[in-house]
């Protein structure tokens, strides 16, 4: 069979969730981080971040080998269709902002950690994005062993 492109991913903000809680663990060991998710599954690369931290952004993308990185999406340059997934590790209070961000980049998904359905801005996003025919998920870290299986 012919092989498969890599899926081309885009993390928003560079802290704990998007990689930190895996950067000292064991090569193989289960992943807790979007980051490690991605790492761990060979159908995806990383080909960008995005955190206005400049330590914590640059302390990212050498620990997870991602050549591309900005303080914002803007100094990143990114263009529609550039990626085929954006995942929104920011704190929750900017969520609403970098799922509108992320919809505007039209992936094939964007998904965010505690997306709540009581949480308006993102709830009317999950809304764009089915829409436009883009998927819009909840991540729940601690089962990323199990998201890449399917």
């Amino acid at each position: 069979p012919e092989a498969r492109a890599m899926h081309r991913v885009l993390i928003i903000g560079c802290g704990a969730i998007a990689g930190g809680y895996d950067a000292d663990r064991p090569v193989g060991a289960l992943p807790l981080t979007h980051a490690g998710a991605f790492t761990a599954d060979h159908r995806f690369a990383i080909a960008a971040c995005v955190d206005p931290d400049e330590t914590a952004r640059q302390a990212f993308a050498a620990r997870w080998g991602i050549e591309h990185h900005a303080a914002s999406l803007e100094a990143l340059g990114a263009e529609a269709g550039a990626f085929d997934v954006v995942s929104i590790c920011s704190p929750t209070a900017f969520h609403a902002e970098h799922c509108d961000d992320a919809l505007a980049l039209e992936p094939r998904e964007a998904e965010a950690e505690r997306l709540l359905a009581h949480d308006r801005p993102v709830h009317r996003a999950g809304a764009l994005a089915r829409d436009r025919g883009h998927a819009l998920l909840r991540a729940f870290p601690d089962i990323f062993r199990y998201i890449w299986q399917c």
